[in-house]
């Protein structure tokens, strides 16, 4: 399979034209994919002059290791047979069971103690 990426200058005029239009959050997710895709352009340094104005400076994505060595993974599609699928729902819900009744302990308990609460107020 041959994918063929965007041309960055034309990501980055739909971009800018996108927040021309008033659509700053999608403006930000396609110079944010300029960056990522094509990291050493001039349409990338464009895009993050734009993100760095956009969110005042502030990193939104905050990583122990170095740049280096992070690397990107997209997940593009899940191959699944259909009995494979079922066996994994059924599994992730036999795995919410307990959950669901720890909740439902809490639950009970704060709401039986605001109900004492409240029956004793009168």
């Amino acid at each position: 399979m041959n994918v063929t990426p965007y041309d960055p200058e034309e990501l980055r005029t739909r971009a800018w034209d996108l927040d021309k239009d008033g659509r700053g959050t999608d403006a930000i997710a396609l110079f944010s994919q300029i960056v990522l895709d094509h990291p050493n352009t001039a349409a990338a340094l464009d895009a993050q002059q734009y993100l760095a104005s956009a969110r005042a400076l502030k990193p939104t994505v905050r990583s122990a290791a170095p740049a280096e060595s992070v690397q990107l993974v997209r997940v593009v599609d899940i191959d699944i047979a259909f009995f494979p699928m079922v066996g994994l729902f059924l599994k992730a819900a036999i795995a919410v069971i307990p959950a669901a009744i720890l909740l439902g302990i809490i639950w009970t308990l704060i709401s039986g103690a605001v109900v004492g609460v409240l029956a004793g107020v009168r």
